[in-house]
């Protein structure tokens, strides 16, 4: 009689036993899976903006604004800002909820917009004024797996440094959670594949107005690439100068 009355008991604990270890799974689930972290520094093409030292910046080291605090910039404000641009990887499709680490170098508060995929520029937030490093959210966007371009545009000029890029599915806020916890999810630029140069050589009645402004700019010190915006008979395309 006790033998019989052994094995279905031994069943229940098995399966309780089996239940709790799944339950135990689904708690240790990342909740930020998908997310990408961004350092603002790491943009591929930072435009005239300068990288700089900053603290506390999210990776300790430095920062991304408009304004070379470093070098006590009291330069007037150029008359083009060029903006920078970044290509990122995402891994799943999902409704992305974007943020930006930033701060305000006014006493007054800053405005920061963000392009996606050359939209010029689709959201726009206030940065309190001369604060210490926060997170600022910048709307919500679904975007599929695959290539994504970022671009930063500090609209009152001069007024905004800025220390990383969030793009999470999750419905939470980061200024609530410790800044190192996002370094598991950093990520680098995607790779820009351009053209060959000989492509350009046979494109040279394209001729660019002498009042044209470049869409882009990259300047190493030593050599300066300009992109312009043209159409041809096959439609607008972007060339480099």
């Amino acid at each position: 009689m006790s033998a019989r009355l052994l094995v279905p008991v031994l069943s229940f604990l098995l399966a309780a036993s089996l239940s709790g270890a799944a339950d135990a799974g689904e708690k240790k689930a990342d909740p930020w899976q998908d997310s990408v972290f961004f350092e603002a520094e790491r943009f591929q093409f930072p435009g005239n903006w300068w990288v700089r030292p900053g603290k506390p910046a999210a990776s300790g080291e430095e920062v991304l604004s408009v304004l070379n605090e470093s070098k006590g910039d009291k330069s007037p404000t150029p008359e083009v800002i060029y903006d920078p641009a970044t290509r990122l990887e995402l891994s799943a499709e999902h409704n992305y909820k974007i943020w930006i680490r930033a701060r305000s170098m006014r006493k007054t508060k800053g405005r920061i917009r963000i392009g996606i995929n050359g939209d010029q520029f689709r959201q726009a937030a206030d940065v309190p004024p001369l604060g210490e490093f926060r997170w600022i959210a910048l709307g919500e966007i679904r975007l599929p797996a695959g290539p994504v371009w970022i671009g930063l545009h500090d609209e009152l000029k001069k007024s905004v440094a800025c220390d990383a890029l969030l793009l999470t599915p999750l419905a939470r806020n980061p200024n609530d959670f410790p800044l190192h916890l996002f370094q598991r999810y950093r990520v680098e630029p995607g790779p820009v594949v351009l053209p060959e140069p000989t492509w350009f050589v046979h494109q040279r009645e394209w001729i660019v107005a002498p009042d044209a402004k470049p869409v882009a700019q990259v300047e190493n010190g030593s050599l300066r690439l300009e992109f312009y915006a043209v159409t041809t008979a096959s439609g607008p395309v972007v060339m480099r100068k």
